[in-house]
């Protein structure tokens, strides 16, 4: 089973599971993630439709920048502690993880993790 560490086209594991919903909702340790459960079908059904039609290489390399769960993780904690700012100043903060994304890559990585932290396709 993936770790968060993993790629966003691994399946989760208990640990990641559990991380993803102390990160998100700021839930303390004792967590039990199978509460969760119709959250991370949502969630891994969302991973699986980034690979529709794409090969691994490709997705990798030019759909997104985020690439791993932490990956996610990282640009839902940068929006919650940057509620107020626009999405190039987003993108300017997403730069130092991603140095060498192009504003696409990161413009879908972004509506990625909102669509996941959230539940809405934007």
């Amino acid at each position: 089973m993936a770790t968060i560490h993993s790629l966003i086209t691994d399946t989760l594991g208990l640990g990641a599971k559990k991380t993803i919903v102390q990160e998100l909702w700021a839930k303390d340790s004792a967590v039990q993630v199978e509460a969760y459960q119709p959250y991370f079908c949502y969630y891994e059904t969302e991973c699986r439709r980034l690979r529709l039609g794409i090969s691994k290489e490709v997705w990798q390399s030019s759909t997104m920048a985020a690439t791993t769960h932490e990956d996610i993780l990282h640009i839902v904690r940068t929006l919650s502690l940057e509620r107020d700012a626009r999405r190039p100043d987003v993108r300017a903060l997403l730069r130092l993880k991603f140095p060498n994304a192009q504003d696409l890559a990161i413009n879908r990585s972004i509506d990625f993790a909102l669509r996941v932290w959230l539940m809405l396709n934007v």
